[in-house]
Order: structure tokens, then sequence, then C-alpha cells
């Protein structure tokens, strides 16, 4: 068994940020606040808790403990994206599985010997935060979000062979499986939903919101990325 990792971060945040940073602010705040909801209120226990890090605009979260289990972050990361739709912006997320620990022993020792709790180093009056895990599970997650253009849901394809059979693949290459995260559900997505108190609309509304956006910033984004985010998630046919 293998722990899993999943990568998400708001796509165009920089553009975004640049141009309003109130907007891309909002954006990070509804993502923050929907993992800090999910893992809190859905994933509470010593069995299925989950560790977060933040690296800028992106999120790495990895299970606690090795796990089969591929339904449970998948659903995660369709929530994760579906909240980020009704926020008014869109993600990408990367899901994957490998090792991943602690290399903090692996830093030199000056580094080792004034490293404070919460990753934090005294720079003379100044600071450095440094990032205290790493692992393929991060790397490959993270690896994956890079393959393709699109606000998308990328699978490991090993992990895309156990997911629910409800989950809609709507491309599979040798390096990455593509899944559409707005038509579908799985039981663990209603659980998730239901403990973790996200409220999100149905199904047609979030395929009219991915729409709009799409159509909203079609001065901003390349014709590559519109057709994959509107293909790959089922909604092409009724784009605007």
């Amino acid at each position: 068994m293998k722990r899993w990792a999943l990568y998400i971060d708001i796509e165009g945040f920089s553009r975004i940020y640049l141009g309003n940073e109130v907007r891309a602010l909002s954006l990070l705040g509804a993502l923050m606040e929907a993992i800090y909801r999910i893992a809190s209120f859905a994933c509470p226990d010593d069995f299925n808790r989950v560790f977060v890090h933040q690296t800028g605009d992106g999120f790495v979260i990895v299970s606690g403990s090795p796990s089969h289990d591929t339904a449970t972050p998948f659903a995660i990361a369709v929530l994760l994206m579906r909240c980020v739709l009704v926020a008014g912006g869109v993600a990408k997320c990367g899901l994957s599985e490998g090792n991943f620990a602690d290399i903090k022993g692996c830093y030199p020792e000056i580094i080792r010997s004034n490293i404070q709790n919460g990753g934090v180093l005294p720079l003379g009056s100044g600071l450095m935060r440094v990032f205290p895990v790493m692992g393929c599970a991060l790397v490959r997650a993270h690896q994956l979000t890079t393959k393709l253009k699109g606000a998308l849901l990328l699978v490991d394809p090993e992990m895309a062979k156990h997911l629910p059979s409800s989950v809609g693949i709507t491309k599979s290459e040798q390096e990455y499986v593509v899944a559409d995260w707005i038509h579908g559900d799985s039981r663990e997505i209603t659980e998730i939903t239901a403990k973790s108190g996200v409220d999100l609309p149905s199904v047609q509304s979030l395929k009219g919101l991915l729409q709009d956006y799409v159509s909203t910033n079609c001065d901003v984004v390349s014709a590559k990325w519109k057709a994959n985010t509107l293909t790959l998630n089922g909604c092409r046919d009724e784009a605007k």
C-alpha cells in the first residue's frame, strides 16, 4: 500500500492576483475553507486523517497512512474543484500515490539545529520557512498537473483503475488519465459533502458555471485550454 497525494491549485492565479487582488484572495480563501471543512469534519480521526501543506496558491493533501482507497481522495478532489468553481474560479488537480516522509533530517546540520516549530528558521532579524516533507506522492501529483492544459482533474493511471464505476474517464494516456469532475457522483462524494457541510449546486448549475467562466475568460485563455476544459468535462456541446 502507498499513501495518496492530491495537489490542487487555482488556474490563472497570478494573472487574477495582478488584476484584482481581492478576487484572487477570495478564491484562495474558498479553496482553503473547503479543505478545512473536509479535513476537519469528514476525515477527523486517525483512520482517515489527512495532512495539508500550502504552497503559494496550491495545496498538497496527503493521506495520513498508506491506503488502497482511491474513491475518497477522488471525491475530495472533485469537491474542492467544484468549490473553487462556485467561488468564481477554476482549479487544476493531480491525484497520485507513493511514499511521503519528513525530510528535515536530511537538511544540513546548521538548518536542523536552528529550525523551530512550523518549519520556521530565524535569519538574523528575518525568517525562512522550509518545507518539511517530500516524497514521490507529492512530486507525481504535482507533475500530473503539467501534462495537459485546462481546468482538469488528472489521475495516476494505476489509481484510475480502482476508481468508482460512476467516474467518467474522458481521456486516457500512458502517463495520465483525465476524469470528468463536473458530472457523476459516488457514495464518497455524497458522504463527504454531508459531513463537511460544503454547499454545492446541481450538476446542471456547475456545467453552466464552467461554461460561463470559459466564455468570460476566452480572451485570456488559449484555444487548447478552452477546448480541454469543456470537452474533457463533458460541457463542449452546451458551450456558450
